[in-house]
């Protein structure tokens, strides 16, 4: 008699085309969305090839760069997006004790 975490089902690898290049990658629950990035990063590497050569070798550095400049960029205004928030909630508590202050005591 098998026990049911020997029965259970293991992720199945999932087969990705990224740069001429099929890469086999074992992922969670969302198989779906794994898809998703791969076509959005193999149509950024179609972007560097030219009508239908083969795509640079550097062309997979150069989308990484790419990418990691968007996450960059993004961290750098989410920490600013922040930052404001934080302030805008330090003034609007700082007027609302103003505000109670300013009430008479009953």
């Amino acid at each position: 008699m098998r026990d049911a975490s020997s029965s259970s089902k293991k992720p199945a690898p999932v087969e990705l085309k990224l740069g001429g290049q099929v890469l086999r990658v074992v992922v969670g629950e969302d198989r779906t969305k794994v898809e998703a990035l791969a076509a959005a990063v193999e149509g950024r590497l179609a972007k560097h090839r030219r009508g239908a050569a083969p795509i640079p070798q550097n062309a997979m550095a150069l989308v990484a760069l790419e990418l990691e400049n968007e996450v960059a960029e993004l961290n750098a205004k989410y920490a600013e997006l922040e930052r404001r928030t934080r302030d805008l909630l330090r003034r609007s508590v700082s007027r609302i004790d103003s505000a109670l202050e300013q009430l008479p005591e009953s």
